[in-house]
């Protein structure tokens, strides 16, 4: 069973702080595609819930934030199905924290990726 977690849309001002971190890290706006995402919230339980997702991708790399709440942000970021990261850090309250994070981890890992299969 799915229930939609309508109540917790990205807001415009969300967006736009995502819009702008990611133009800070690589100097160009980067287009965000808004997706929904189905999400088991409460680990006791089988219910997923369909959360607003943004969606991107950047230095051959997928990432995505959820909206899991009115301001509770889920993070990760893939380089496809067998390698998928997330943070640590398993939900944020601000979104600038969540993107940033992400995006600081992301650069961390491509290094050491880059350096993995040269």
């Amino acid at each position: 069973m799915s229930d939609t977690n309508s109540d917790s849309d990205f807001t415009d001002q969300e967006l736009d702080i995502i819009r702008a971190t990611l133009v800070e890290r690589y100097g160009h706006a980067v287009e965000i595609d808004l997706a929904d995402a189905e999400m088991q919230l409460d680990p006791e339980s089988d219910d997923m819930t369909i959360c607003p997702t943004v969606y991107w991708t950047g230095e051959e790399c997928h990432f995505v934030v959820c909206k899991t709440g009115k301001r509770r942000f889920y993070c990760q970021f893939f380089y496809g199905p067998d390698e998928m990261f997330g943070t640590g850090r398993l939900y944020y309250d601000d979104v600038f924290e969540a993107v940033a994070s992400m995006l600081k981890l992301q650069s961390e890992h491509a290094l050491k990726r880059r350096w993995t299969f040269k």
